[in-house]
């Protein structure tokens, strides 16, 4: 199944210079418990931040640069070849979306679930979530994290028949 995971603060900010403009403890914590096993699709600078590949999950990274690799993972030159990858290689594992803004934008329409962190804070940023139509979705509140400041994580599962 294709889901997306992200965080983001009031305003759908996800981003700021080319980095998460927040440091939470545990909202990690949920990021890697829900995608543990499956299969993270994210892009070349997304995959930057983190500098690595994340343990226990198959990881796929977009780059439209000939030649550019990432060391244990592999990598593909656009989404419909990071899926089709996806398919051939854990064909029974959920295939995750973690960013950045464009590959969000470009995966919206397919995904299915949307595992969204709300950051509970007017957080300054240049990179957003895109908005959707959150009707289209049934929404299911998973856990909170009371920290400073608090995180809601929330699922969005396509409702039958809706969007595209």
């Amino acid at each position: 199944m294709l889901c997306m995971i992200a965080a983001a603060a009031r305003g759908g900010v996800i981003g700021a210079e080319g980095r998460i403009p927040w440091h939470i403890p545990g909202e990690q914590a949920f990021f890697k418990h829900i995608t543990q096993g499956g299969v993270l699709v994210m892009g070349r600078r997304t995959y930057e931040e983190i500098g690595r590949p994340l343990p226990g999950r198959l990881t796929i990274v977009l780059s439209r640069q000939t030649g550019w690799e990432a060391p244990g993972c592999l990598t593909a030159a656009s989404l419909p070849e990071a899926l089709q990858a996806a398919r051939e290689k854990a064909p029974q594992k959920d295939v995750f979306i973690a960013g950045g803004e464009s590959l969000y934008r470009a995966a919206l329409p397919m995904a299915r679930r949307i595992y969204l962190t709300c950051v509970e804070a007017d957080i300054p940023g240049d990179r957003y979530f895109p908005p959707f139509a959150e009707e289209e979705y049934k929404k299911t509140l998973l856990g909170t994290l009371e920290g400073r400041p608090p995180c809601r994580f929330w699922l969005y599962e396509k409702k039958a028949g809706a969007g595209s």
